[in-house]
């Protein structure tokens, strides 16, 4: 587990050493709801509004997010999103589908778990009529599970596309907190370094992202 540790704040640190970039600053604020239908499956609607601001401009986005989990076990489960994203000042809004494959793995000894996550993120011409890419995104995450009701993590995720690109185009990392205030109500904290590895000058987006979640029973 400590190597996963290691490993994921090597990668944030790469952000700092890399050579000059432009830096863009932005808020990701996010209100979800959870309906469990059974003891296995879970119906959910993400509401998301996202501000990016640079040297010249700002632009928002709104996305509104259907999910549909599956928890198989203790350790796999999988989900399937829905994201309809909207751009007030454009007029090119998009349709995007991800679906994920979580292993979450947690020893009795350690006060460390990990979550291992594939996401196929689909938002082609299959689904757009321009093209927005389609990704392959391998992450992980670690968790510290020694503070009641709060839940300290790290996470670093590449993003992979395909569409004749096939080659690294981002790397997203995560520091933050999840929160439980009660048996349904939760919150999420964090700060979110986004690498476009591939930008010309090098880009970096940072964020601050705020979530609240409400479990409906």
């Amino acid at each position: 587990m400590k190597t996963y540790i290691v490993l994921v704040l090597l990668l944030i640190l790469n952000v700092n050493l890399s050579a000059q970039s432009t830096t863009t600053y932005g808020s990701w604020n996010m209100l979800a709801l959870k309906l469990p239908l059974n003891e296995k499956l879970t119906l959910g609607y993400n509401h998301i509004f996202l501000r990016q601001d640079d040297f010249y401009k700002s632009s928002n986005r709104m996305f509104g997010d259907l999910t549909l989990s599956y928890k198989m076990d203790a350790n796999w489960s999988f989900q399937m999103l829905n994201r309809y994203v909207t751009v007030p000042e454009k007029d090119n809004d998009a349709y995007w589908v991800f679906l994920d494959a979580n292993y979450t793995l947690k020893k009795e000894d350690s006060p460390f778990s990990m979550k291992a996550r594939m996401r196929l993120h689909l938002g082609s011409e299959l689904l757009n009529e321009a093209i927005q890419g389609d990704f392959l995104r391998p992450a992980i995450f670690v968790y510290l599970n020694t503070i009641p009701n709060i839940t300290p993590f790290l996470s670093a995720e590449p993003f992979y596309q395909f569409n004749a690109v096939n080659d690294f185009q981002r790397i997203r990392y995560e520091l933050g907190a999840q929160f439980k205030f009660s048996k349904k109500f939760g919150g999420v904290l964090m700060y979110r370094i986004e690498d476009l590895v591939k930008s010309n000058p090098k880009t970096d987006a940072h964020f601050i992202v705020a979530g609240l979640s409400y479990k409906l029973k």
